[in-house]
């Protein structure tokens, strides 16, 4: 139904220390707080882990991502461009200073 993954940080970015690295669920079973769950799963991950703070990039145009990240108090912090595949693309950051507030969501987006 979907996966998620988060990483530590060797190196920090915008002042975060760890990193969500993926998160997709089917469109099927989107809207049923499995994508929270799978958030909230890797945060306590990254928060066993010694990580106070989690950022997540997403590409600027998907307005669904950016909405549910919001939705779930996720920061907006910056914006940056990037290539891929030749492609000139946006994405931005968003981000949570107290990792283990995202444990504490009760929204179901």
């Amino acid at each position: 139904m979907g996966f998620a993954a988060g990483i530590t940080l060797a190196e920090r970015k915008l002042d975060f220390d760890a990193e969500l690295t993926a998160l997709y669920v089917l469109p099927s079973a989107q809207r049923a707080g499995i994508g929270r769950r799978l958030l909230t799963e890797v945060a306590a991950t990254l928060g066993a882990a010694g990580a106070p703070n989690m950022l997540v990039w997403v590409l600027a145009q998907n307005k669904k991502a950016r909405d549910f990240y919001a939705h779930l108090d996720a920061l907006l912090l910056a914006e940056q461009t990037f290539k891929w595949d030749e492609l000139d693309l946006i994405e931005v950051a968003y981000g949570w200073r107290d990792i283990g507030s995202i444990g504490k969501i009760t929204t179901v987006s």
